[in-house]
C-alpha cells in the first residue's frame, strides 16, 4: 500500500487508530481559511466522508459490504489535517478549523464509493489522484449512525505553508 510506504509503516493495522474530531474543527463550505496554530507543521489529504443513516456494528457474519452501502445516507468530501509536531494524532487533528468540508453530497450522485476518483490540488499542483478503494479503511468497517466516517486518504500527504490554496474533487462538479 503506498500510504503506508510514505509514511513509513508496515501495515494498515498499525494505521488503525481512533480519531476524535471536534466540533470546532469543522470547517463549512466557504467558511474562511484553515487557521494553523503557530508553530506547528500542518499536513494535509483529501478523504471521502460517509454519512450514515443507522448503526451498523456488530452486524451478523452474513452482513455484506452491499449490506452497509445501502444504509449511507450520502457524503462529503473533506481535506483532512493534522499538526505533525510529535503531538499525539488525537490531539494534531483537533484543532480549530482542521476539517474543513463540502457541503452534503446526496448517495444518488455517488452509486459506487469505491470508485469514486478524488483529486487534492495545493497551489493548483496536483498532490492526490487515487481511486476511492485505495483509501485506508473500507466504509463497512467502522460504522455508527450519524458519525462522518473518513476512509484514510491514498499516497500524496504533504505540509501546509501560509497562503497555500488547497482543493479537493471528486472529479464531478456537482460533488465539490
Amino acid at each position: 500500500m503506498l500510504l503506508t510506504k510514505e509514511l513509513n509503516s508496515c501495515t494498515r493495522q498499525q494505521l488503525f487508530f481512533f480519531f476524535l474530531k471536534p466540533s470546532s474543527s469543522i470547517l463549512k463550505p466557504g467558511s474562511g481559511p484553515v487557521s494553523v496554530p503557530f508553530g506547528t507543521i500542518v499536513h494535509h489529504d483529501v478523504e471521502l466522508a460517509v454519512i450514515l443513516g443507522k448503526d451498523l456494528r456488530n452486524q451478523p457474519k452474513d452482513f455484506s459490504p452491499e449490506d452497509a452501502l445501502e444504509e449511507i445516507d450520502g457524503y462529503a468530501l473533506s481535506i483532512d489535517t493534522i499538526a505533525w509536531n510529535g503531538l499525539p494524532w488525537l490531539i494534531g487533528k483537533g484543532f480549530d478549523t482542521f476539517l474543513p468540508w463540502s457541503e452534503f453530497i446526496p448517495k444518488e450522485n455517488i452509486p459506487d464509493p469505491y470508485n469514486v476518483r478524488l483529486y487534492h490540488k495545493v497551489n493548483e499542483e496536483t498532490k492526490q489522484d487515487d481511486i476511492a478503494s485505495l483509501m485506508i479503511f473500507a466504509i463497512h468497517k467502522i460504522l455508527k449512525k450519524g458519525d462522518l466516517i473518513f476512509t484514510g486518504t491514498s499516497k500524496g500527504v504533504g505540509p501546509v505553508k501560509p497562503r497555500d490554496h488547497i482543493t479537493a474533487s471528486s472529479g464531478d462538479p456537482k460533488n465539490c
